[in-house]
């Protein structure tokens, strides 16, 4: 209702502030830590156990009906008793005002849906405009063509396939951004949340941040920088993740442990500033809190996550699908990276869609060549991607 009186009023800085009070109070209401509570730390060591036997079974050719009941029982009572605790701590900031934002020669992008329509509120150099991008089922229709193009792309490289990658794109770049060729800042809303945006022509070696709310983007760059630590860790079951965990490891002078399990990862998630993860990613969209890395004795979860005192500055996850969130109750948005926005990371270096394993080593490298040269993680992802000059699903999140 605060949307739709703000378009009467034909004031972009009222749909800006009434965007943000929407977008701030779903994604920043889980800020703090919920605590510690002894039946859920029994109970994600005893689902991580059935999901490593259910998927040994499932190798093996053996009956899973049993381990299957069990996952879902298991997963049934951590959500269940996630419900009853309570977080502690400061309630979140109220939303920036456009005055606020120090964007330097950025500009940001932020899209809002209304009545069915898509909304782009643009502001650059203190001026805040607003225009219609397109309809909701419009642009829906191009989005759900980006990753089934990729993902074929990605077996067989196909002309008519890159022809409809290309024809799509330039579509997208004409609804959805402004024509300027200075760094964005993209806040997105509804299925906008799955786009690699560095597929748009105008993005092309261009920085660009997804972020889920400007209040949130505000916060994670204020954040005072931290000591430059790497840790660096693979799963199982993908022939090029371990080869690339130890490429990224060399680049930064560290180590990268052999059959990492989730506590080996937990421990570097808490301490480490930057943090590479190439691993089997899942997201799970009926139940997005169960969304997961595999790892060597099970999966990491979003609940491991949650009781973290504290997250990495940078993470970087060269794992399907997990830089992707599910949109639920209108902006609200629950997944991996939502949730380590949510505990503290101030960026985040993802796909939004399945990638190939194969190719994703080369990205990787030529991504953290660049860190360790002190790019920022957009300038590193978009140079690396320039370099390569092959559409991929990896975007950067955050600020």
């Amino acid at each position: 209702m605060g949307l739709r009186l703000a378009l009467t009023s034909g004031k972009p800085a009222d749909v800006f502030e009434w965007s943000e009070r929407g977008r701030a109070s779903s994604l920043l209401h889980q800020a703090v830590r919920p605590p510690d509570d002894p039946e859920l730390a029994s109970l994600l060591p005893q689902l991580r156990a059935t999901a490593f036997e259910l998927e040994s079974a499932r190798t093996s050719g053996a009956p899973t009906s049993k381990l299957e009941h069990r996952q879902v029982e298991l997963e049934r009572r951590i959500k269940n008793r996630s419900r009853l605790l309570r977080a502690s701590g400061e309630a979140p900031a109220d939303p920036v005002r456009p005055s606020e934002l120090d964007l330097g020669d950025r500009v940001l992008v932020q899209f809002v849906e209304a009545d069915g329509a898509v909304l782009a509120l643009t502001l650059a150099d203190g001026r805040m405009t607003l225009r219609t991008a397109g309809t909701v089922r419009e642009l829906n229709d191009l989005l759900d063509r980006v990753p089934f193009a990729l993902r074929h792309l990605a077996r067989r490289p196909r002309p008519e396939l890159r022809k409809m990658l290309s024809t799509t794109a330039e579509k997208l770049d004409e609804l959805l951004l402004p024509r300027h060729d200075r760094p964005l800042v993209v806040v997105p809303t509804g299925a906008l949340h799955s786009l690699p945006w560095s597929i748009l022509p105008s993005c092309k070696g261009k920085p660009v941040v997804v972020s889920p709310s400007a209040t949130l983007w505000h916060t994670a760059a204020r954040r005072p920088a931290r000591a430059s630590t790497f840790a660096v860790a693979s799963g199982p079951g993908l022939p090029g993740a371990e080869e690339e965990a130890q490429a990224v490891a060399d680049i930064h002078d560290t180590t990268c442990p052999p059959h990492a399990t989730v506590d080996d990862v937990l421990k570097a998630l808490a301490t480490a500033g930057t943090v590479h993860l190439a691993a089997h990613g899942r997201l799970n969209p009926g139940n997005p809190l169960f969304s997961a890395l595999s790892l060597h004795d099970g999966p990491l979860v979003v609940h491991d996550v949650q009781r973290l005192d504290q997250v990495p500055e940078t993470v970087v996850m060269a794992a399907c699908d997990v830089g992707r969130s599910v949109v639920v109750a209108g902006t609200e948005l629950l997944g991996l990276a939502a949730t380590f926005l949510e505990r503290g990371a101030s960026r985040l270096i993802a796909p939004v869609v399945p990638v190939p394993d194969a190719e994703t080593k080369d990205l990787m490298v030529a991504v953290h060549r660049r860190l360790r040269d002190g790019r920022s993680p957009a300038r590193a992802l978009a140079e690396a991607q320039e370099e390569l000059d092959r559409p991929n699903g990896f975007v950067c999140v955050g600020a």
